[in-house]
C-alpha cells in the first residue's frame, strides 16, 4: 500500500519526528516554463516563501558532541547528539545505530521550554533555560562503557572497549567548545558548558560581569580567560572558547573575532583534564549552582583545535553564518521572510 502525503505527514507526526510538515499538493503552476527547464517560481507561486532555513555546522577535528537542541515531542527531556567522527569504532557506514550517541538529559523540562530558534525554521530548535532548575547532563560513566554491536549487513558482531571510544573528557589534548546562545536580560554567573569539580576539568560559563570566562582545573592550578566582551544583552551571540596545547595558549572568540582577554593562573599543558564527573549544559558540572538564564540553539566540543582541523575562526563563521546552505544555487539570499522553494529565488 501507499501513502497519500496527508497520511504521511500524519505518521510522522504521531511517530514524534521533529517536522512533520514535507510539503504541500497543489493543482496549479507553480513555475514559469517547466516544458523550457524554466523553473523559477511564478510570482504568485503559493512555493514563495515556503522553504526552509538549515544549520549546516563547519566540520571540526575529533567532535564529540555536537546538540541542536531540536524539540521531540514524544520526549522533550532528551537532547539528541549529533555528532559524527569516522573512527575505528565504524566498522560500516551503516552502524548509525549501533553506537552510542551523547544524549543528554534535559533535567526539568517540557515541551513549552523549547522554541524556534535563528539558526534553522524548519523545526522547533532552541531550549530556553529558566536559570532555577532546568540543565542536560550526561552520566560520565556511561560515556565510557563497553558496548556491543551487531552488524547484519556485513553479519558481523563484537564489542568496543570503553576506554578507546571518544568520551566528553578532555585529556592531554587541544580542544574547542563552541555555543550559539543568547542570555535573557543581563543575566550573569550562568554555566554554559561544565565537566569536572571547581578545582578541576573545564567550564566555560559568564562571570559576574556577563563576561565570558573558561575555567581550566588542573588540580592545584587553576587557569582562567576572560573575555573583555560583555554577552548579557539579550542578543544571539556565537561563542568559542579555543585550549590550543601545541601552542600552549588559549584564545575566546566572539562573533568571529578573537576578544581580549583576562588570564590568571598558569596552563598546565601536560597535565590531562580527564575527570569522572558528569557532563553538564546550562549548570555545573558537580554542584547545583551557576544555572543558565537564556535561550540556547547549539554547542558542540571538538578534542582539537583549528589548527587540527586545518581551519580558522574566520572560514568557520563565514560558512555558518554567510555560508551557500542559506542563499539560493546563484548565491542569492532570501527575497522574503523565508527562502522559496527549489533552487532559485523568485523576483
Amino acid at each position: 500500500s501507499s501513502f497519500s502525503l496527508t497520511e504521511f505527514q500524519e505518521h510522522l507526526e504521531r511517530g514524534g519526528a521533529a517536522a512533520s510538515n514535507t510539503g504541500f499538493m497543489l493543482d496549479e503552476q507553480t513555475v514559469r516554463n517547466a516544458a523550457e527547464h524554466d523553473f523559477r517560481l511564478l510570482a504568485d507561486s503559493p512555493a514563495v516563501d515556503k522553504g526552509v532555513k538549515v544549520f549546516v555546522p563547519w566540520g571540526l577535528y575529533k567532535a564529540v558532541g555536537e546538540w541542536n537542541f531540536q524539540l521531540n515531542p514524544k520526549h522533550p527531556d532528551i537532547l539528541y547528539d549529533d555528532h559524527f567522527v569516522l573512527n575505528d569504532e565504524w566498522r560500516d557506514r551503516g552502524m548509525y545505530l549501533q553506537i552510542p550517541r551523547h544524549d543528554l538529559v534535559a533535567h526539568n523540562v517540557t515541551s513549552e521550554d523549547y522554541e524556534y530558534g535563528v539558526l534553522e525554521d524548519w523545526a522547533v530548535g532552541a531550549l530556553s533555560f529558566d536559570g532555577v532548575s532546568q540543565y542536560g547532563s550526561i552520566d560520565d560513566a556511561s560515556t565510557k562503557a563497553d558496548y556491543s554491536w551487531t552488524d547484519e549487513r556485513l553479519g558481523e558482531s563484537g564489542s568496543y572497549p570503553g576506554e578507546k571510544r571518544l568520551a566528553l573528557d578532555v585529556r592531554d589534548e587541544s580542544f574547542l567548545i563552541e555555543v550559539y546562545f543568547k542570555t535573557t536580560g543581563s543575566h550573569t554567573g550562568g554555566t554554559l558548558v561544565s565537566k569536572g569539580t571547581d578545582k578541576f576539568g573545564y567550564h566555560l560559563a559568564l562571570d559576574e560581569s556577563g563576561r565570558a570566562q573558561l575555567r581550566l582545573g588542573f588540580g592545584e592550578q587553576i587557569y582562567t580567560a576572560t573575555s573583555l566582551d560583555r554577552l548579557n544583552d539579550d542578543e544571539w551571540h556565537h561563542l568559542v572558547a579555543e585550549y590550543d596545547r601545541d601552542k600552549e595558549v588559549v584564545k575566546i572568540f566572539v562573533d568571529g573575532t578573537a576578544s581580549r582577554i583576562e588570564e590568571s593562573g598558569a596552563l598546565q599543558r601536560s597535565v590531562s583534564l580527564t575527570n569522572q564527573d558528569d557532563f553538564t549544559v546550562g549548570r555545573h558540572s558537580t554542584e547545583a549552582k551557576g544555572f543558565f538564564r537564556g535561550t540556547m540553539d547549539f554547542a558542540r566540543i571538538s578534542q582539537g583545535s583549528f589548527a587540527d582541523s586545518e581551519t580558522t575562526i574566520e572560514e568557520l563563521y563565514e560558512w555558518q553564518f554567510n555560508g551557500p546552505f542559506l542563499k539560493d544555487f546563484f548565491g542569492n539570499n532570501p527575497n522574503g521572510t523565508r527562502r522559496d522553494v527549489g533552487a532559485i529565488e523568485s523576483g
